[in-house]
């Protein structure tokens, strides 16, 4: 794995790490707020403000008691 990524919809916080010529893990990235360019892969953009206002929904949903309801048989 050249790359993995860390999503903490708690803190709101995203961290990007990339496999070094040691073979070390060394942080690419860290943001928290706006639209980020991943590294490492050609024109994707994240878009935090979305995904972070996107968790709120769902978490204050769910709170409420408003979350869908699982589909599926017993």
């Amino acid at each position: 794995m050249r790359s993995y990524w860390l999503i903490d919809p708690q803190a709101k916080l995203l961290e990007m790490f990339e496999l070094g010529p040691e073979g070390r893990y060394t942080a690419a990235l860290s943001a928290t707020e706006g639209q980020v360019s991943a590294p490492g892969f050609q024109n994707l953009v994240l878009d935090l403000d979305q995904l972070w206002g996107d968790v709120d929904r769902v978490i204050g949903a769910e709170e409420e008691g408003d979350a869908p309801a699982e589909s599926g048989e017993d």
